[in-house]
This record gives structure tokens, C-alpha cells and sequence, in this order.
């Protein structure tokens, strides 16, 4: 196998701007703070402009990235990379990795260009409601209309125009008509979800980053996925603070019901995948890997980052993702080991109140008994007197609630457990004899004591105890939100519709 080519980056200028519609000039690296929270980075200097009529006499425009190991003479693939709305191709070359790992691969990406006026809206008042509102500011009608019926089943000028651009791509460069990706950012997110729905057949894969597609318009009135051509490999790429510019009474009640998890759940069904993925967390990227099925779906959320990609999103969904997959002459797809694999496979996942744990990437019950693992609320009897105290505001009390589990669930992690309901002997991986009893907070560990965060508990015959501590006991890395727990053997942090996911799947 021909070596990769090195990806180089190039040094530029850092600029902290506060709105996304500044672009970079040459040498310069724009870092957009806030609601977009996006970085750009400096990229090679021969990146065309095209412009041309292909549709209904509608000026195009695009920009393309050719890397310099081109030459025609063996198909490669083609990515598509949609911007979000205001943005234009050329930023969204800047604003992604995708020109790195173009270099790396040897792939040519488009970034189309799109009409600033765009956007989209869930309902048809909404619609009109801005229609309205820029026809009165002179905007012109057949502008807005591009996006204002895009709901419609009809053969849409914006996907006829896409088809257009694939098909002249198509016929200037040598393209592997078996691998064309598409994947959009916000707006492009959206379109990305319209046009797949579409012709999904075109395509072998698609990502869909923090876009804003409202759920209701992919989904009939009973709930299920509605009109759509066929199953789509489809990877879920978006940031745990993507909603920060909403308003509260904007978001759903549920994580589950928010419109990233709603793309999520469309593709999870229409592609018929095994529903208990596999999980990987590393650092703040929280991942969930669904096999199986017509065509795979992948979970990815950042935590604590906003409404942009993130700058090795392009790198993370190629490598895992789209390197592995080509739509074949008869429609089905064909998903072979990606460059990049690897889960969480000794990682244990548990929720409050539940019979079932995640263990190892498989549903599993606590125990035979059916107990349940529960969280116990600890307080901090002063906190009602902070400002009696003399703290300031939102003085945190210094506790975490705590996950107990029934001491045996511990075989789980390698500890030998041996329980009369009431006091417990262990003897731990690193061969440490250990022992616990109902109501003491301590740990006898080879003859010293130790303390747990809370006492041992009994209920109903059966010895319950903090996981927590025995789990940090061994050097596993434990991350907790909104009383779910997750394990693991290296740095993690959860983020919250991870938490939502993996609470959903250890439901009776």
C-alpha cells in the first residue's frame, strides 16, 4: 500500500473576532468566539472559485480543493462540505480540516457556496412569518423562495442544483462514483439531511454537524420516519453547547427530543441498526458506534464546545467513518474495517434506578436478583445559610450525590466478592483483602481503614455500596452527569446527551 502523504500546518496569523462573518485573509487564523465558537486555519493558496449556470439558468458557485497527489489516473473520492448559513464554500475550507485530510487521502473536496438569505423554519407560519418580513425589506422573493418550500417533496431547485455540481465534478475529475460524501455544518447540516432523504442512493455516506433541521418534518404523524429513497450510512457530529444561542423556552424538555437526537433516532431506524452501540469516551469526545442492519450511524458530541465543527471533526468522521463505506451498483452498502477503530470495551455505564448496567458495550442485569442501582442525595445542612454565613452566592456544598451498587456488581471489576447481606470480604484485583458492613463508612484495605463517601447500606437482604470509591480504588477514571456514571480506564468526560443515550438504553 502507497504511503500517506504528511499533513503540515501552516503557522498564520491568530484573530479573536466575536461574529462568524469575518474571513480570513491570507496568513490569518480566525477564531470566532461565542455562539459559533469556531477556529479557521491557514490553508493552501490555490483554492478556485467556480462559477457557473447549470440549473434554470441559477448562477452556481463553489470552491474546490485539489490536493497536489492528484493526477487522474485512479478514482478518488469526492466529499462534499456544505457551510452553514451566511458562510460561503471558501470559509468552510477554512473553518474545517477537510484540506488536511484531503491531503492525507488524496480525496477532492467542494465546499459550495450558500445564499445568505437561506434558512430554514419547522413550520409553515414561521415561514411566512420571514418571508413577509424580507419582502418588506426589499429582499427579493425568488431568493427566500429557494429555501421557503424546501419542505415540499418536489424536486427542489437547490437539490436539482447540487445533482447539477456532483455531475460536472463528475465529468472533470476521475471521482469513484461508489464513494460520495456528503456533510454540512448548521444550515449545511440541514440540507445535507434534505438531500440525502432525497437521493440517498447518490450517496455512500453522510455527516450532519449542529444542524438546526427540525425533526418534524422528517418524522409522519404516528412518529415514524416518513418519505425518504433509501437507508443512508449518516454519522451525528455536533457540540454539547450547540443550543447556546436558544432560547429557553425554545429547548425540549428531553435530551431525547432535541433536534440532534431526533436525526439521530430518523437514521438509527431507517438504517435498521443493532440499537445498543458501541461506546467510546475519550476526553471530551463522546462517541456511540451502531453496526449492524442496512447501513451504520454513528454518535459524536464534544462536550463544552458550541455551535461549530470542531477543527478535527473532518479528520475524526473520515477516519472513522466514511473510509470505510462505498455504495455499491446495487444499492446496498458495503462497510469494511475504517482506518481508525477502537472502543470502550472494558467501560461500565450505569444510570439511577435502573436493573441494567453497560457493561462492556453489552446490556446487562445488576444482578440475578433484580436489584437496582439507585444515587442517594447528600446534603449540606448549612446550605440554606450561605448568606448567614457570609459565602457568596452559589457556594457549591461540597458533596456529590452517590451511586450505590449491591456489593457483588464488583465482580464487574475484578474484585472477588464474598456477602452475607450484611457485612462483605473482598479481595481485590491487586490481591488486597478488603471488608465492609452495613452503616460504616469505612473500608478495611489490607488492615488500614479507609472511608468511603457515604455509609454502606442494606436493603431488603442485599449489601449496597459506592462504586465510585472501589472503581478509584483500581485508577479507573470515573465522569458523572445527571446521575449517570461512566467507568472507564482511561480520561473521560461525559457529556449531556451521552448521558441522555446511555440512560435510555438501560431502561426496563
Amino acid at each position: 500500500m502507497k504511503e500517506k502523504e504528511k499533513i503540515y500546518l501552516l503557522a498564520g496569523e491568530s484573530i479573536d473576532v466575536d461574529a462568524n462573518q469575518v474571513y480570513p485573509k491570507s496568513g490569518q487564523i480566525i477564531n470566532t468566539k461565542g455562539v459559533y465558537d469556531q477556529n479557521s486555519h491557514v490553508t493552501s493558496e490555490n483554492l478556485p472559485h467556480i462559477e457557473k449556470r447549470l440549473v434554470d439558468d441559477v448562477l452556481s458557485s463553489w470552491t474546490e480543493y485539489v490536493p497536489a497527489v492528484y493526477d487522474g489516473t485512479i478514482p478518488v473520492p469526492l466529499v462534499i462540505s456544505r457551510p452553514g448559513g451566511g458562510h460561503t464554500g471558501w470559509m468552510q475550507c477554512h473553518a474545517t480540516s477537510w484540506s488536511c485530510v484531503a491531503d492525507r487521502e488524496g480525496f477532492i473536496v467542494i465546499f459550495p457556496d450558500i445564499n445568505p438569505n437561506a434558512w430554514h423554519f419547522p413550520t409553515q407560519e414561521e415561514r411566512k412569518a420571514y418571508y413577509d418580513n424580507a419582502s418588506e425589506k426589499g429582499k427579493k422573493a425568488d431568493i427566500l423562495n429557494l429555501v421557503f418550500d424546501i419542505y415540499t417533496p418536489a424536486e427542489h431547485l437547490l437539490v436539482r442544483e447540487m445533482k447539477a455540481i456532483i455531475d460536472d465534478i463528475c465529468s472533470r475529475y476521475n471521482i469513484d462514483l461508489s464513494r460520495i460524501f456528503m456533510q454540512g455544518m448548521s444550515m449545511g447540516d440541514f440540507f445535507t439531511m434534505n438531500f440525502a432523504i432525497r437521493h440517498g442512493g447518490m450517496l455512500a455516506g453522510i455527516g450532519q454537524s449542529n444542524g438546526p433541521a427540525s425533526a418534524d418534518s422528517f418524522f409522519d404523524a404516528e412518529g415514524n420516519p416518513g418519505e425518504h429513497e433509501t437507508f443512508v450510512p449518516a454519522y451525528i457530529d455536533f457540540c454539547s453547547n450547540n443550543d447556546i444561542g436558544m432560547l429557553a423556552k425554545d429547548r425540549p424538555s428531553s435530551r431525547l427530543e432535541s433536534k440532534e437526537m431526533r436525526n439521530l433516532s430518523f437514521w438509527i431506524t431507517v438504517n435498521q441498526v443493532n440499537p445498543y452501540p458501541k461506546l467510546r469516551i475519550i476526553g471530551n469526545e463522546n462517541m456511540a458506534f451502531y453496526d449492524g442492519g442496512l447501513a451504520p450511524v454513528v454518535f459524536r458530541e464534544v462536550l463544552g464546545r458550541g455551535h461549530g465543527q470542531t477543527f478535527d471533526s473532518a479528520d475524526t468522521m473520515w477516519s472513522c467513518f466514511f473510509s470505510g463505506l462505498r455504495r455499491k451498483q446495487d444499492g446496498t452498502v458495503e462497510y469494511t474495517v475504517p482506518d481508525e477503530t477502537g472502543y470502550d470495551e472494558n467501560a461500565v455505564a450505569l444510570s439511577d434506578g435502573k436493573l441494567f448496567a453497560y457493561i462492556g458495550n453489552r446490556k446487562q442485569h445488576i444482578d440475578e436478583k433484580g436489584s437496582r442501582s439507585y444515587y442517594v442525595k447528600v446534603t449540606f445542612e448549612w446550605q440554606d445559610r450561605i448568606e448567614e454565613l457570609g459565602l457568596p452566592p452559589g457556594t457549591p456544598d461540597g458533596f456529590e450525590d452517590v451511586l450505590y451498587v449491591p456489593v457483588s456488581f464488583l465482580a464487574i471489576l475484578e474484585y472477588m466478592v464474598k456477602t452475607d447481606g450484611e457485612y462483605a470480604e473482598l479481595i481485590s484485583p491487586k490481591g488486597e483483602y478488603m471488608q465492609v458492613a452495613a452503616g460504616n463508612i469505612g473500608v478495611v484495605v489490607n488492615n488500614r481503614i479507609y472511608c468511603m463517601e457515604r455509609q454502606a447500606e442494606t436493603h431488603e437482604g442485599i449489601l449496597y455500596v459506592s462504586i465510585k470509591w472501589f472503581a478509584q480504588h483500581l485508577g479507573k477514571y470515573i465522569s458523572e452527569r445527571e446521575h449517570v456514571m461512566y467507568i472507564n480506564t482511561h480520561p473521560c468526560s461525559l457529556s449531556p446527551n451521552m448521558a441522555a443515550l446511555i440512560s435510555e438504553l438501560l431502561k426496563d
